[in-house]
């Protein structure tokens, strides 16, 4: 087994013991598309003496239904669990059904968090004819139930038969058993609606599925807010569960437990201007104090709302002698202490610390010893229960912190001590991937991982992506999937929460208009511990085919051992192997760039039928392509409704605009990318996919596995409109009509055209999305990207020679970045790069863009770049 793959079941394990569970659509769906779970269709298995059904149940609080039928077709009788919510508590009841309730049990609803897991318990004693019922310590007795000695049993969760009134619920670890034999169903499912016990037997099906799992990857959007004319300020209170939204003149706020949104004004006027809206939560008082670090005017004071009166108070005047954007800060409960570090303002980037007591009412200047701290904004502050500690990590800035010196991005990571004044540098590691900034907020959970968001600040469309340090080393990796956010505004921020209550992570986007003044803040959560692509993809691997998926705990733990020992050296070799074989390619392409243009400018087209995996494949010309308008919001391109993206993250909005992205798993967006791409020609038949993606697998075993695979996929596109799955002539296609936006779709048939610069713009803006498929790394998928990649880049470089000659050097340096995308080293591109850059009298940047191209040359093709930043500028050919 190649030590690669160690690693990969050392993720497994470590997945399958946090993230798991299946959750049920309920009433707020429509009756088809609610969730019905079998729990034995293929296994019928037989219980003497006793029948033990037990599990985890999380509970919505705002609605009711049936959860749980148990049919016993010996004696004809039928036992269902419902659940309500009556007047502060949660009512549970065991009935026979259409005869009596055997049993209530009520909880006090107050003490029972909705995101918290309830043990639920029902045990059948069929020799005492008992029926016992648990509800975490609370248990309740019914007799005379008349059971027979065997039972075999048909159990339903959700959905089933007439019985349709469903409430919203999540259920894991469901085990079934008697005194000789147990079923234990981890339901660690990443999609499929097939369900199979831990030893990897496949034993029943669920419709409608939403697997817990998935809440451990994608981000789920919550709410938004939006504050048109003024400066709005956001927090977290992980105490109640709430979102803060504040403006001068009203506090909304929302609950992301109960998704209850309440607004309203103040019972007194806000004392002060919002003009950063930076702000903390005293949680102990139930305050929130917004500052603005430096205004001119007189009232750049700090003011404290009291959450529970919604009065305001003004406290005194800030001591800042200038403003600190984007400065990190902590509020220190137990030393009833605020402390800030950083900013930047007045082209000053800042390395002082400053303190705030809201006892005292006063703002103090700290001085600190020990390693240096250097001038920076853009930094992340976290405060660590372990050894309450403040922690500081990265940002950008310089030495001197004077701006025209220049700024480094700096990934290191420092430990203060307020209370002694010390500063200890603990790491500092080497960066060789794309520049990024975190975000305020660093979640510290325990002694030896710190979470933080980071992203490219310096690009407009920009992504937050999770990342995990080590406190020892700084070793780190991404979690989760990534969360949008534009940043063109210095005012524009996020921010990052934990809250143990509910065991999530919390996002706080706010993103600033052109004025600086109206913002949109978005509010996301993440399941926590959070998991890696890897992780995802691997679990999906083990867990979504065939039953032979299922492993012994035994194979866990050789694996766990087998990883733990491979894992330092697996990393390393993986590292240098990938990068070897990224420095070959680039070369093979630097060689076949110009082949690829000449084809593109001589409008060669070749016949569907002699295409190969080197060479793009011409649409057919029969396939209808609709000419659908990208609709721009402020120069990029806005995510319609209906429709589906696959430039950049490859995202999916239904037919109300809500992203669905997550409801499509890893194999059903490769299932869905393989079958539109064998779309342009005649579509692609069972055998081609069978041999794709069930290649090992019996006949009998694949058709299964399509057929499951297949009806998913046409369920899912039945969210949006005018988007199908079809069989037509033995070939599988996906058919687009007019109402179905698809920016593949329409660049495909811009290049059939032969003429993407009628179509410019839309062109551009969908290139601008970012690299066709970004975010899609399957071997699965390298013939299909290539080709697109191919076809784009041609078609590219005409483009920006085009733009270049016609002097529009903002579209030149739009065509550059997505000719990077591709191709990094791309020495065209970069040329018309400089140039632009220059004629725009843009020499910094230029000569900032030179380096960075330098640095890349280097890593990809092993050499130093051989031309000079001057030699560049002076080129005739290029200057003409």
């Amino acid at each position: 087994m190649k030590r690669g793959l160690l690693v990969i079941c050392l993720l497994l394990v470590l997945l399958s013991i946090h993230a798991q569970g299946l959750r049920f659509r309920g009433n707020s769906f429509p009756i088809a598309d609610r969730t019905s779970y079998t729990v034995f269709r293929d296994l019928t298995p037989t219980f003497a003496g006793r029948l033990s059904i037990s599990f985890d149940l999380q509970v919505n609080e705002h609605q009711t239904g049936y959860i749980l039928r148990i049919k016993n077709d010996e004696k004809g009788k039928i036992f269902n669990l419902s659940y309500e919510h009556v007047q502060g508590s949660i009512l549970f009841k065991i009935n026979e059904e259409g005869k009596n309730n055997l049993i209530s049990a009520s909880l006090d609803w107050n003490k029972t968090s909705e995101r918290k897991w309830q043990k639920i318990a029902l045990d059948f004693d069929l020799q005492q004819d008992s029926l016992y019922f648990t509800v975490n310590q609370d248990k309740h007795r019914a007799g005379g139930m008349d059971l027979p000695d065997k039972w075999t049993p048909k159990i339903y969760f959700g959905r089933s038969d007439h019985m349709v009134d469903v409430p919203s619920f999540a259920i894991r670890n469901l085990l079934i058993r008697d005194a000789k034999q147990e079923y234990l169903f981890p339901l660690r499912e990443v999609s499929g609606a097939e369900v199979y016990t831990d030893q990897g037997k496949l034993a029943g099906t669920v419709g409608n599925p939403v697997w817990l799992i998935n809440d451990f990857y994608y981000w789920s959007f919550k709410q938004q807010f939006e504050s048109t004319t003024t400066v709005a300020c956001a927090n977290y209170n992980d105490r109640t569960q709430e979102v803060l939204f504040l403006t001068p003149d009203s506090l909304h706020i929302y609950n992301t437990r109960t998704g209850v949104v309440s607004s309203g004004g103040y019972t007194s006027p806000c004392p002060i201007s919002f003009d950063l809206g930076t702000n903390f939560i005293d949680k102990s008082r139930n305050r929130i104090y917004v500052y603005d670090p430096y205004m001119d005017q007189a009232d750049g004071k700090i003011a404290c709302l009291d959450l529970s009166t919604r009065t305001w108070h003004c406290s005194m005047t800030s001591p800042f002698e200038r403003q600190i954007h984007h400065h990190a800060g902590y509020f220190d409960e137990a030393k009833d202490r605020y402390t800030l570090f950083g900013g930047f303002g007045n082209r000053r980037y800042s390395d002082d610390f400053f303190s705030y007591s809201p006892l005292n009412n006063h703002w103090e200047k700290l001085s600190f010893t020990g390693d240096p701290l250097y001038p920076r904004y853009f930094v992340s502050m976290g405060h660590n229960p372990v050894d309450s500690l403040l922690y500081i990590f990265g940002g950008m800035g310089n030495e001197s912190g004077d701006q025209y010196v220049g700024r480094v991005y700096f990934y290191d990571l420092y430990q203060v001590d307020v209370e002694k004044h010390t500063i200890r540098k603990l790491w500092e590691i080497p960066w060789e991937k794309e520049d990024v900034v975190p975000v305020r907020g660093m979640v510290m959970v325990d002694h030896e991982y710190f979470y933080t968001l980071c992203y490219p600040e310096s690009l407009s469309a920009s992504r937050l992506k999770l990342y995990r340090f080590s406190l020892k080393d700084g070793s780190h990796e991404i979690l989760g999937d990534s969360i949008p956010i534009r940043s063109d505004k210095i005012k524009t921020n996020a921010n990052l929460y934990y809250d143990a209550e509910t065991e999530e992570l919390c996002a706080l986007i706010q993103e600033f208009d052109n004025e600086d003044k109206g913002s949109v803040l978005k509010v996301y959560t993440l399941s926590f511990p959070p998991v890696s692509k890897d992780g995802l993809d691997a679990m999906e691997h083990i867990t979504g085919q065939g039953g032979e998926r299922g492993m012994l705990w035994w194979v866990w733990i050789v694996l766990l051992l087998a990883g733990a020992l491979a894992v330092i050296v697996a990393v390393i070799d993986l590292f240098w192997i990938k990068r070897r074989n990224r420095a070959k390619s680039r070369r093979q392409m630097v060689k076949t760039n110009k082949v690829g243009r000449e084809r593109w400018a001589s409008n060669e087209q070749s016949d569907s039928s002699q295409t190969s995996p080197s060479s793009p494949e011409s649409p057919n010309p029969s396939v209808e392509l609709p000419a659908v308008p990208a609709p721009v919001l402020n120069g990029r391109l806005e995510e319609r409704k209906n429709a589906i993206y696959l430039f950049g993250e490859f995202t999916v909005k239904d037919r109300d605009g809500k992203d669905i992205s997550y409801m499509f798993s890893t194999q059903l967006r490769q299932l869905f990318v393989l079958i539109l791409h064998a779309s342009f020609r005649d579509g692609i038949s069972s055998q081609q996919l069978s041999e794709v993606f069930w290649p090992d697998k019996s006949e009998e075993k694949v058709k299964n596995s399509r057929g499951v695979a297949l009806n998913h996929l046409r369920r899912t596109l039945s969210e949006l409109d005018g988007v199908s799955l079809v069989f037509e002539k033995k070939m599988f296609r996906i058919i687009f009509e007019e109402d179905c936006y698809c920016d593949y779709v329409d660049c495909m048939r811009m290049l059939h055209e032969n003429d993407p610069a009628r179509d410019r713009n839309d062109f551009m803006r969908i290139i601008a999305r970012g690299k066709f498929l970004k975010t899609m790394d399957s071997p699965l998928l390298d013939a299909c990207k290539e080709q697109v990649e191919y076809t784009i880049e041609a078609a590219l470089t005409l483009e920006i020679q085009q733009c270049f000659a016609e002097q529009q050097y903002h579209a030149t340096l739009l065509l550059a970045e997505a000719i990077f995308h591709i191709d990094p080293v791309n020495e065209l591109a970069f040329r018309y790069q400089l140039l632009s850059l220059a004629r725009m009298k843009k020499h910094d940047e230029a000569r900032k863009k030179y380096l960075q191209f330098a640095v890349e040359y280097k890593k990809n093709m092993g050499e130093e770049y051989p031309k000079s930043y001057f030699e560049l500028l002076n080129d005739a050919d290029y200057q003409k």
